[in-house]
């Protein structure tokens, strides 16, 4: 394995962000208390989400051009690591909005994760119609 700048780049960052979350000091909010610490995590996983997602759309642009089945797979890839960092977020952000605010607060990410989903099953449903079949029988025919 090939050790290039990014990669030392970004194992340097995590052990900060890691070290930073629990022994950095943090401003005394009185609604958060110590809670405040975990915009150390929820930050940065949904910049990581944003930037997956980009790389989804740029190699779905590529598939499109070319046709090269690379580019589908890296897409879908990226797209569905950017889901489950996004699902977390939400989960993560949902409870501590909750715990802290009274009122949870979804975002717009939220709809743009449902439409993605969407787009995964109706991908999946392409790529096997059997699948798809199986899904449809068993829901409208119960």
């Amino acid at each position: 394995m090939r050790f290039t700048w990014w990669k030392i780049a970004s194992i340097i960052l995590l052990v900060y962000a890691v070290v930073g979350g629990f022994l950095l000091p943090v401003p005394e909010k009185p609604l958060l208390g110590e809670t405040i610490r975990n915009l150390y995590f929820h930050v940065c996983m949904w910049f990581a989400m944003m930037i997956l997602y980009t790389s989804s759309v740029n190699h779905a642009i590529k598939y499109l051009r070319k046709g090269d089945l690379q580019n589908d797979n890296k897409s879908s890839t990226y797209a569905a690591i950017g889901s489950f960092l996004g699902i977390f977020g939400l989960f993560h952000g949902g409870h501590l909005g909750n715990l802290h605010l009274g009122r949870p607060e979804l975002s717009r990410l939220c709809i743009f994760g449902i439409h993605h989903a969407g787009t995964e099953i109706n991908r999946c449903c392409h790529r096997s119609p059997h699948l798809c079949s199986l899904f449809y029988s068993a829901r409208f025919h119960q």
